[in-house]
């Protein structure tokens, strides 16, 4: 299987009290795969996201890729595989407010030096225009609409040609129009480059979309 979860727990000590967010989590991913998890908020769909995508180590189980386990590589393995075959959409987008729109796309890429300065900026911007944001290049976050924001973090995720994409409730602060506009995004990328999402949301309309639906309640999941 692509991406596994076996018996994944999360616990944070608060003082004396222990919280458990993820209680025993199994899930599978395959290749290529969109797979949505829902469940209402604090039930730990972020932490659970995390978990999958090498950000938030779990207190206990396995995050296995490709069948490797993650989190029993070395820390510049994981960064290279976050950098390299996952990319990230988050529901606050993220972007550095000091960057532009052109430069919030190519630090990915720049990170991971996979190509000239001239190579990454024509992806970048054609990235961009993909979007509808090519005009919208040299402005910074502060500048753009939250539709657009999601656009270039979305532009800024798919820099690196990932094999898997994580998005966190990806529409949650958008309006109806923006939200549908970036589910289309996402789901463009999923049919033709074949690329797995895993999806965080509320929204429905995603849910319907999906083959492998996961309901989070209370750190245990089901399969819808």
């Amino acid at each position: 299987m692509f991406i596994e979860a076996n018996a994944v727990r999360k616990e944070y000590r608060i003082g004396a009290r222990t919280l458990d967010i993820l209680r025993g989590i199994n899930l599978s991913v395959g290749e290529g795969e969109l797979a949505v998890i829902v469940g209402p908020s604090g039930s730990g769909k972020s932490t659970l996201l995390h978990a999958l995508g090498g950000l938030d180590k779990p207190s206990s189980g396995e995050v296995r890729f490709e069948g490797k386990n993650l989190y029993g590589l070395r820390e510049k393995e994981i960064a290279r595989l976050r950098n390299r075959a996952f990319g990230f959409v988050f529901q606050f987008y993220h972007l550095i407010p000091e960057l532009t729109a052109l430069e919030n796309v190519l630090l990915p890429a720049q990170m991971a030096g996979s190509g000239s300065a001239v190579e990454l900026r024509n992806r970048a911007m054609e990235l961009l225009e993909r979007v509808g944001l090519a005009d919208r290049a040299p402005h910074l976050p502060s500048e753009l609409s939250g539709g657009e924001q999601q656009r270039v973090a979305i532009s800024r995720a798919l820099i690196n040609r990932p094999r898997v994409l994580f998005c966190d409730e990806p529409t949650g602060n958008l309006d109806s129009a923006s939200g549908a506009a970036v589910l289309e995004l996402l789901l463009e990328e999923h049919r033709q480059r074949k690329t797995a999402l895993v999806i965080v949301t509320h929204d429905a309309s995603v849910t319907r979309l999906a083959k492998k639906v996961y309901s989070l309640q209370d750190g245990a999941l089901h399969t819808s």
